[in-house]
């Protein structure tokens, strides 16, 4: 009788566990859904007029804030900014970088290698190639690869890490609006993480650029993250919003409980999305195909994705554009100079 009642108990716990989480999951799906039209109007606002200012902190971390004024045209975050402890220690998958130099790559940058798909005779270019990962991966699987960056210490750790890894694999100095290269020289060009990190009128440089270097029946494969509408269509900002609040104080205290110095900065100037990047390529490519996707991280359950991103009604048709975090841009057969 005992063995039965604790069966019963077990049973009893296991489904009151679940019951909770369901009805925890749709307290807050109501709660997202009630919220949407506030949000919407949020983030038009919010958007309608880009700001002159962007915030930015000083070197090594201090809890200080400076402003680099954005003059109206093509100008944009310096160079400086994007130091080695950028690389090194704040910018995402630098812990897997650090531990394996290099030789591995971070679940994102998996995903997006398979969806460049290279082919062995490519000539392949980086744009904002970073640490230079992606590019050694590259280099790996084509006949040759370029990595540029406008960082000079981005391109420092590259030759550093992968100097002598690769006899087909080339790092250099380079404006992502200004490419030193000739004209129709690539099969395909890559970008990841960048596009929010430039001015539309950057943005735009640098496309016609693309088009310019890339061959007739060139690709060109983008990721950007997060889709602007992320933070209020998903349960992210209900989380974020102390730290939003208080993000300089709950900084400094990660930083002295970990002993790291990580800088309170925000480099994403110009967040995109499907609209955003749609207007941006169209005219420069006879064909494209923009998808946003769910960002699914490592050992994330069903129940955290349901939480966070309404998984998985955040892959029906439009809703996906608004809930899900990642931008995926995949062009072919570029228009040079893009369409009057």
């Amino acid at each position: 009788m005992e063995r039965v009642a604790e069966i019963a108990w077990v049973f009893f716990y296991i489904l009151a566990e679940d019951v909770v989480k369901f009805a925890g999951g749709c307290v807050l799906l109501v709660v997202l859904i009630i919220s949407y039209p506030i949000r919407l109007g949020i983030t038009m606002i919010k958007h309608k007029q880009k700001p002159e200012f962007c915030p930015l902190d000083c070197d090594q971390g201090k809890a200080q804030w400076r402003e680099v004024k954005l003059e109206k045209g093509r100008e944009g975050l310096p160079a400086s900014l994007y130091n080695r402890e950028y690389y090194l220690g704040e910018m995402s998958g630098w812990e897997l970088f650090r531990s394996s130099n290099g030789r591995e790559l971070c679940d994102r940058l998996k995903r997006f290698l398979d969806r460049v798909a290279p082919c062995s005779g490519d000539r392949i270019l980086e744009i904002g190639c970073g640490r230079g990962e992606l590019s050694a991966a590259l280099a790996h699987l084509c006949r040759r690869v370029v990595g540029i960056d406008y960082s000079q210490a981005a391109i420092e750790i590259c030759r550093e890490t992968f100097g002598s890894y690769w006899a087909n694999l080339y790092f250099r100095v380079a404006d992502a609006t200004e490419l030193p290269f000739g004209d129709n020289e690539f099969d395909v060009v890559v970008c990841t993480e960048i596009l929010e990190h430039l001015t539309p009128a950057q943005n735009k440089e640098m496309i016609n650029e693309v088009a310019r270097v890339l061959k007739k029946d060139g690709r060109f494969i983008a990721q950007t993250e997060p889709n602007r509408f992320y933070g209020y269509f998903s349960a992210a900002w209900l989380v974020s919003l102390p730290y939003k609040i208080m993000g300089r104080r709950i900084q400094g205290r990660i930083n002295k409980q970990t002993g790291r110095k990580r800088r309170i900065v925000n480099l994403h100037i110009n967040e995109h999305t499907y609209w955003s990047l749609k207007r941006l390529v169209k005219g420069f490519f006879k064909s494209y195909q923009i998808d946003v996707v769910e960002l699914v991280r490592g050992g994330e359950n069903k129940w955290g994705r349901f939480v966070f991103n309404a998984y998985p009604f955040n892959n029906l048709p439009l809703v996906r554009w608004f809930i899900n975090r990642e931008i995926v841009v995949k062009c072919q057969y570029p228009v040079k100079g893009g369409k009057p």
